[in-house]
């Protein structure tokens, strides 16, 4: 009851963007949904972080698993830019630039507490993972910097977490 005072008082149509809301309309969502309140209770939603963390372990898992070669080395990374996958949230695939095509949408909250869809792009758009105010070559300075900083590996820990062949 307190939960659902503070819902009317204080986020009740209010809005969000993101790729996942639990109000997806779908077999697939309905039944990730299901299977998540089976395991955990349904006292608990399905967020957009926690569909984008099933998404990343599925097409991590797909991509290591079908591009290795015969001495088990994950030498094929184009294969990742051809992965494309029907989600809870809709189709997701891998761009060039690494990052996720996804669908976007709008969601506002109601009484409730959930989100009502007021909003979608209708399909995957092309992520643009550079912020307008800097261009792209000084966004990829940056992350060159960190490469670099880094001694060649994407990460800042002493280990590498970088596949064989990854640059």
């Amino acid at each position: 009851e307190e939960a659902g005072h503070f819902v009317k008082e204080y986020l009740e149509g209010s809005y969000a963007c993101w790729n996942y809301f639990e109000s997806i309309p779908g077999d697939l969502n309905k039944e990730f949904v299901g299977k998540f309140w089976k395991k955990h209770g349904e006292d608990y939603d399905v967020t957009d972080p926690m569909e984008a963390a099933y998404v990343g372990a599925w097409l991590w898992s797909r991509s290591v698993n079908e591009s290795h070669d015969m001495e088990g080395d994950f030498r094929n990374l184009n294969y990742f830019y051809s992965l494309s996958f029907t989600a809870p949230e809709g189709v997701v695939s891998i761009a060039g630039n690494n990052h996720a095509r996804k669908t976007v949408f709008i969601g506002k909250v109601n009484a409730k507490g959930d989100f009502d869809i007021v909003w979608s792009s209708g399909q995957p758009i092309d992520p643009e993972p550079y912020p307008s105010f800097i261009s792209k070559t000084e966004g990829q300075n940056i992350l060159n910097g960190f490469y670099q900083k880094w001694g060649g590996h994407w990460s800042a820990g002493k280990t590498p977490v970088d596949p064989p062949g990854a640059q």
